[in-house]
């Protein structure tokens, strides 16, 4: 599993808008290793909002070149 960085937190629109990026980068880094079957698109055990949420979606989507079979949690 990969996940991006910010455990337990949430900042301000600069955090949020770099870990949306860290999610696309990480997508994009790893698509292809065949170790990692599953990648964490949230901030875990955080109060995410849902705006953030859909954002986080949508990128995966778009980074992962599979079928549209793809579910995430709570999509």
């Amino acid at each position: 599993m990969d996940a991006i960085p910010g455990w337990q937190f949430v900042g301000n629109d600069v955090f949020q808008k770099n870990s949306l990026q860290d999610v696309r980068d990480m997508i994009h880094r790893d698509r292809n290793h065949p170790s990692i079957i599953l990648w964490e698109a949230s901030l875990n055990e955080t109060g995410m909002k849902k705006d953030y949420m859909k954002k986080a979606h949508e990128i995966v989507h778009e980074e992962l070149p599979l079928s549209k079979s793809i579910q995430l949690a709570g999509s």
